[in-house]
């Protein structure tokens, strides 16, 4: 049985994967004491479209999403964003093609 990933792990993947793609850009928001807290781990704009991304680790090592972390992604889906919730690359990949309309997407060399 293949380890399951930690959520930097996943994390990292997606940001490097996304800014790779055409017309894509992400960055990873780093919490702490001066940050809001809920603000998603990954912000990016995949082809002029705000996209939020919380990352959980895979089940059954990941948890779920908090209230504060929810209420974030609410607040931005009812503000026009497409949000998230992201246990793995895969699901991400297929959120970020499907926002470039663009299905089976290959990385860019």
């Amino acid at each position: 049985m293949k380890p399951i990933p930690l959520e930097s792990t996943i994390v990292g993947n997606a940001v490097k994967w996304t800014n790779m793609q055409p017309r894509c850009w992400a960055f990873k928001t780093h919490g702490g004491m001066y940050g809001k807290s809920g603000i998603p781990d990954v912000i990016a704009c995949i082809n002029g479209q705000f996209l939020a991304g919380e990352f959980k680790r895979p089940w059954p090592a990941g948890t779920k999403v908090t209230m504060i972390q929810q209420k974030c992604l609410d607040d931005l889906n009812k503000a026009g964003a497409a949000v998230g919730v992201f246990r793995n690359i895969e699901s991400w990949k297929m959120a970020v093609e499907g926002l470039l309309g663009v299905s089976g997407m290959k990385e860019a060399a």
